[in-house]
């Protein structure tokens, strides 16, 4: 007898202005049945009615009716109980600094924001109702330097059609100086590399420039360097695929985020690519390739 197959129902929760319409409207094109801001008390119910569609996308606002981490938590355990559902819940987050500059982009009013004085209180307000969602969810997209395009695109690749195609793995180059990725599962420290900053002929160029990778490739250490981290990913990222990770994000430090990081990324971008990986680059201090 065949098996049934399991109606994927994911729950999208996060802190105002990190993308949740856009993740919805994405899903919605891909096919999922979306709807959004139902009170908690409604959204088993409704699952329970449209759980012959393959795929189920709610949007939950934290200022709907009754609010809470706990309960949603409880929720996706009661879900993940029954024999043709299987639930996840997304949370996306974004900084402080970019909610701000996108509400004000947008002229909209923060739910929890009472004039414009009141919308750093608001977001503060806002993720206090949030902490340990972090810790429940399921998956997890920081928001942050991502433009809409991006989010969609990453949207697509992770819940559109990764039955099909595996892990995705993000390989992404930045700078110490501007801190480690809040999105990062794996960090690679590269600033022990040959830095071509000190080289003036250089120094305006990137790690996608020729003569930068050749000039780092002369360092005694790098070859080494390179196997010992395609070994380690080699052990990893079976690991992360056996626990079912949607996706995986590998990012490589330097001191600027131009040169090394850069060109290290992209080697192991390339690495994998050749794997049969899925794979997506980022450069967060030169922008996305």
């Amino acid at each position: 007898m065949a098996t049934k197959t399991k109606t994927s129902v994911l729950l999208i929760v996060g802190v105002s202005g990190a993308g949740k319409t856009t993740v919805l409207h994405t899903l919605e094109d891909c096919g999922f049945r979306v709807v959004d801001g139902l009170p908690l008390s409604m959204i088993e119910s409704f699952i329970a009615v449209e759980q012959s569609k393959r795929s189920i996308a709610i949007g939950v606002d934290t200022f709907t009716e009754a609010f809470s981490t706990k309960k949603i938590a409880d929720m996706l355990l009661k879900l993940n109980k029954k024999a043709n559902i299987k639930a996840k819940i997304l949370y996306l987050d974004c900084d402080d600094k970019t909610i701000v500059r996108r509400y004000k982009e947008t002229r909209r009013t923060h739910p929890f924001a009472k004039g414009k004085a009141g919308l750093l209180e608001g977001i503060a307000k806002e993720r206090k109702m949030l902490v340990g969602f972090d810790e429940a969810a399921t998956n997890f997209i920081d928001t942050s330097e991502l433009s809409a395009a991006e989010l969609k695109h990453m949207t697509q690749k992770i819940f559109c059609f990764m039955a099909d195609k595996g892990m995705l793995i993000t390989v992404m180059s930045f700078a110490y100086r501007g801190g480690i990725p809040l999105d990062a599962d794996l960090v690679f420290d590269v600033r022990c590399l040959l830095n071509p900053h000190y080289d003036a002929k250089l120094r305006p160029l990137t790690g996608l420039d020729k003569r930068v990778g050749n000039y780092i490739r002369k360092d005694a250490d790098f070859g080494q360097l390179m196997e010992a981290l395609k070994n380690l990913l080699n052990i990893l990222i079976p690991k992360y695929e056996q626990e079912g990770k949607n996706y995986l994000t590998i990012a490589i430090g330097c001191t600027g985020g131009q040169h090394r990081s850069v060109f290290v990324a992209e080697e192991v971008a390339k690495w994998l690519l050749k794997a049969g990986k899925e794979v997506v680059i980022r450069h967060r201090e030169i922008g996305s390739k």
